[in-house]
């Protein structure tokens, strides 16, 4: 049995251990065509590498919320009036018509800047430059016109501080927050994916027993229809009896309904694997084999994979954390906070000597003073949901340890069957080869030898079906502590 070396793989960009195994893999090529398909073809895989990506996505966009958020502005006006004026006058009298022409515009680019502060505050600042343009254009019936406009520049600048007066460490919940939300997608998926190889690797397990049993079938037949042929040759001349021949083909019959049993169960793994993945899969059942996988783990050693790798306890764990963080984030948004806010300005006129300037500067406290007691209670119930989580986690671990021993003395059995399924399919054999030996002495009948055939096929389908309960418990076991399957097959470097 080959040595089992277990190593931690830590995915990036949020620390997450999921166990591996080296240098173990499906050697069936059959199986692994399956499972490459399956990667290929299967709905159920793409949706789950659709989550994964979705939930990578949402880690990408609260992560941005920490850092510098920056924004740009360009605004721009203009307005224009038209203003006639003419004296009045008699018919005989002639007056010049002035028209006056009444512009504006201006030009504003401007910057904004936020940055979440480490003490959960918010720093803020922005400038602006506003350019401005005034004038009149006058004219008359008889004069060109004349331009006269006057320009001014309007800067500003702005620097804030919002600050929470509460210091329970509201900027690292955030933080925590948005890893915890990463690490259970990735705890999901990566379960989720096992739960699908497993699937596949039992649907391909269902197909090569449909097409060992159908075998098996299909050698009974043969033989209950030979021994059928010969009985009936033998009752006419008088050596067995018509109960006798009745016995031999009540046999052939029951085989025959056996057969196509097997069939129908056969065509239909096949089916389903053809649905589910989208290959063609015929199986030659003289080739059915199953390696039983290595396993070698200390009880002790185990227990500790469990406690560190198990998805559903893991994912728990994380919800815990988060919901943690949460109570923190409400008691933070229900404390004082305090703000003050700063501003700068200058005005001049290109037409102008100089410029004019000010200075502002504000502070002040928020506060919550009724509110029904809603703040209050918002905290309560956050922190009921942290603990529900800590007594679903302690319970989730109880119910994966007790899952764990039930697999590990099933894993056992197996062992202890396979060696005892091992020894009968020997003396099956052996007895087989006898039996051929002595019926051709005479010492034992045809039916006789039948009998020994099937008793080497019901021992040799034994093992087989021992071996895949064996490999089906020691898949849901490396599940169970959070072990990539992927590796096993040799399609999958992990996330």
């Amino acid at each position: 049995m080959k040595k089992l070396v277990v190593v931690l793989i830590l995915l990036l960009p949020a620390p997450l251990g999921l166990w591996a195994i080296d240098d173990i893999s499906f050697n069936d090529p059959v199986l692994n065509e399956i499972l490459r398909a399956q990667q290929l073809n299967s709905r159920s895989w793409a949706s789950n590498e659709a989550e994964i990506e979705a939930g990578l996505l949402k880690y990408d966009i609260s992560r941005s919320s920490l850092y510098p958020q920056i924004s740009a502005g360009l605004d721009g006006s203009g307005t224009n009036s038209f203003l006639s004026t003419s004296p009045a006058a008699s018919p005989e009298q002639t007056y010049d018509i002035e028209i006056k022409n009444n512009y504006s515009f201006s030009l504003t680019p401007s910057l904004a800047i936020s940055q979440l502060l480490p003490s959960a505050g918010t720093l803020s600042g922005s400038f602006s430059n506003t350019i401005t343009g005034e004038g009149i254009e006058e004219s008359n019936y008889y004069l060109s016109p004349a331009e006269d406009t006057e320009y001014s520049n309007y800067l500003y600048f702005s620097l804030g501080l919002t600050q929470p007066l509460y210091f329970g460490k509201a900027y690292d919940a955030a933080r925590r927050q948005i890893n915890d939300s990463l690490e259970i997608s990735r705890l999901a998926w990566c379960d989720s994916r096992n739960s699908l190889i497993i699937a596949a690797v039992t649907d391909y397990y269902s197909l090569m027993q449909s097409a060992y049993r159908l075998e098996l079938v299909q050698s009974r037949l043969t033989a209950n229809t030979e021994y059928e042929k010969r009985m009936r040759r033998e009752h006419s001349l008088g050596m067995w009896t018509s109960a006798q021949l009745n016995t031999a083909t009540a046999a052939r019959l029951q085989a025959e309904a056996d057969q196509l049993k097997a069939e129908r169960a056969y065509t239909s793994a096949r089916e389903r694997i053809s649905i589910l993945y989208g290959i063609e899969i015929d199986l030659d059942p003289d080739a059915v084999d199953i390696e039983m996988l290595p396993f070698s783990f200390e009880i002790d050693e185990l227990r500790s994979l469990l406690y560190e790798g198990n998805p559903e306890s893991g994912i728990i764990a994380k919800q815990k954390s988060s919901a943690e963080a949460d109570v923190i984030l409400a008691e933070k948004e229900a404390a004082w906070s305090f703000y003050a806010d700063s501003s700068y300005s200058i005005t001049s006129g290109i037409s102008q000597a100089g410029f004019t300037d000010s200075l502002s500067l504000s502070i002040g406290l928020s506060m919550p003073v009724v509110d029904g007691n809603a703040a209050k209670k918002n905290i309560e119930l956050k922190k009921s949901r942290a603990a529900k989580l800590e007594d679903d986690m302690s319970e989730q671990r109880k119910i994966a340890a007790a899952n764990l021993q039930i697999l590990l003395d099933s894993i056992e059995l197996s062992g202890k069957l396979n060696d005892i399924y091992t020894l009968q399919e020997e003396t099956a054999a052996f007895d087989l080869e006898k039996g051929g030996l002595e019926l051709e002495l005479g010492h034992i009948t045809q039916k006789e030898l039948i009998e020994l055939q099937a008793v080497l096929e019901n021992a040799r389908l034994s093992i087989l079906l021992n071996k895949i309960d064996y490999n089906i418990n020691v898949l849901t076991v490396y599940r169970m502590l959070g072990i990539d399957l992927g590796m096993l097959t040799g399609i999958s470097e992990g996330a």
